[in-house]
């Protein structure tokens, strides 16, 4: 059992920082909570307030930005597109929201 999850927390790590792994994209996502925590707090924080990568509860940051940036990529951040579903970049994207609301930012 500890095998196996040591085995997902690599793959889900190499996914989130660029790594030559591939999410399925066929495979569901559960929650947005559980999409984020598994590709993007590696790099903005479980709190989205960043760690390696930038804060994501400053202004300036809209739903479509969001969006665009998880789905493109930007500087160090890779492309997701094709590598998560559509379904579970739209997670990933709900959750920033949540967390960015948190912290009493707006996400128009």
């Amino acid at each position: 059992m500890a095998a196996a999850t040591l085995a997902a927390v690599a793959v889900l790590t190499l996914v989130a920082c660029g790594g030559k792994a591939k999410a399925s994209s066929s495979s569901t996502p559960r929650t947005p909570e559980f999409v984020y925590n598994s590709t993007c707090s590696t790099c903005h924080g479980v709190d989205c307030r960043g760690s390696s990568g930038p804060d994501l509860t400053g202004p300036d940051l809209t739903r479509a930005t969001i969006d665009t940036q998880v789905r493109q990529g930007k500087g160090r951040m890779p492309a997701f597109e094709g590598r998560l579903s559509d379904a579970a970049i739209a997670l990933a994207v709900d959750r920033v929201v949540e967390l960015r609301q948190k912290a009493g930012m707006q996400t128009p």
